[in-house]
């Protein structure tokens, strides 16, 4: 970390001083200072209403007095030098953090870069607010004690910080305009990347094991939204979704003198004791396999894609999307039923799962093909992601355990 230019403490201490926003801040002239030795001390710093807009965010995410006068956090020269660094860094940490709604008792994980764990309140402040400036703002309506209630995965990651400030700020002013923007995405994430990964590596678990009502439902938690947090100062602030997004039920506190108290309680699913379990299923070994599969051959196909999509599916588009992932992770092109379920007995090593897989994938034949069909049993639901589940992670230990040229090639020796 090196030490801010003299001129920047110099301009952002006379900044300081303001305690009123002025009514044109960006022609004030303790402003324009700030301003210009930026643009003339960091080459990535671009002039243009997008870098006075940059500026303007970064200053209030640091607390200018102007903006907060009674409630300054930080002297000019502290904020300079996290000014510099912002300019500066070529690397910021994000942090995505997710609520387990309905998951009251999962047992606390540490997977890598993932985290499964309850949190206080104090806490989750510095997880939405590690700068602790956005708390001091008189609309600030985070309900950290609610959200404190329930079990969340959080996922840290490390991401480049390429091109001017600006473009961290505000993307959508450097799209490229001769971009195809109505076109699909066929493989479109729901989440980001990094989030996505993470639930591909905890959901080859046995959740299915450790549900109390698996004829109901095989989860043992849901994932409603992804909130992103960016350390870089460059980077716009988004308030989270409120904590009524999450799924409560009415409850009743009886006091010891006989009144009760009307209040609300986070709703889960039950769990049995094997739940547990998942301490040893999920570990940092487990991680450094799936992050090993993840840039495997074995998985250049949409594998990991659509088990995430059945967790994040319900009905007919969960069971599709679970005997889709079997097909993207055994299926070559131009290739019969006959030789996956070959393959998928092999893999598995199971004579058993191919006849399952058969009759399952005659299922997504007659809604495919429009042909007459009956409801699907919940126990064909519950196969259906049981096989995907194993085929994944099977898949995981095969491509961790060792190199493999093409995807082909191991599939044909499956079938051999």
């Amino acid at each position: 970390m090196t030490a801010a230019p003299r001129e920047l403490v110099a301009a952002l201490s006379e900044l300081w001083k303001l305690r009123a926003r002025p009514r044109d801040l960006l022609t004030a002239t303790e402003f324009a200072r700030v301003r210009e030795v930026c643009l003339t001390a960091y080459p990535n710093a671009v002039s243009g209403f997008g870098f006075s807009f940059t500026l303007t965010n970064a200053l209030e995410r640091l607390g200018a007095p102007y903006a907060e006068p009674h409630r300054p956090v930080m002297t000019g020269a502290e904020a300079a030098l996290r000014l510099h660094n912002a300019f500066t860094s070529t690397r910021a940490q994000r942090v995505h953090l997710c609520p387990l709604d309905l998951g009251g008792e999962i047992p606390e994980l540490i997977m890598g870069p993932l985290e499964v764990r309850r949190f206080t309140p104090a806490e989750l402040l510095d997880l939405v607010d590690p700068l602790g400036f956005e708390r001091i703002r008189p609309h600030w309506n985070f309900d950290a004690r609610s959200f404190s209630q329930f079990t969340w995965l959080k996922v840290a990651e490390e991401t480049e910080l390429a091109g001017e400030p600006g473009a961290r700020t505000v993307p959508s002013l450097f799209l490229d305009l001769g971009e195809d923007y109505g076109r699909i995405e066929p493989h479109r994430r729901r989440f980001p990347e990094a989030v996505e990964n993470g639930l591909f590596g905890l959901l080859i678990a046995p959740w299915e094991d450790w549900t109390e009502y698996r004829d109901i439902n095989w989860r043992c938690f849901t994932v409603p939204w992804a909130h992103t947090v960016d350390h870089d100062l460059f980077a716009r602030s988004e308030r989270p979704p409120p904590h009524e997004t999450l799924t409560w039920v009415p409850d009743i506190i009886h006091l010891e003198d006989g009144d009760e108290i009307e209040t609300e309680r986070p709703e889960y699913y039950r769990v049995n004791h094997r739940i547990s379990e998942a301490r040893s299923w999920l570990t940092d070994a487990t991680w450094n396999d799936v992050a090993a599969a993840l840039q495997s051959p074995l998985l250049e196909t949409p594998v990991a894609h659509f088990l995430v999509r059945a967790f994040l599916s319900e009905g007919i588009d969960e069971f599709l999307a679970h005997l889709t992932m079997i097909e993207a992770a055994i299926g070559l092109p131009n290739d019969k039923t006959p030789a996956r379920k070959a393959r998928l007995a092999a893999l598995l090593d199971d004579p058993a799962a191919g006849g399952t897989y058969g009759r399952l994938f005659q299922r997504r034949s007659e809604f495919v093909h429009g042909r007459k069909m009956t409801d699907i049993p919940g126990a064909e639901r519950d196969e259906a992601r049981i096989l995907a589940r194993r085929v994944a992670a099977q898949l995981v230990k095969k491509a961790a355990a060792g190199s493999h040229e093409t995807r082909q090639t191991f599939l044909e020796q499956l079938a051999a």
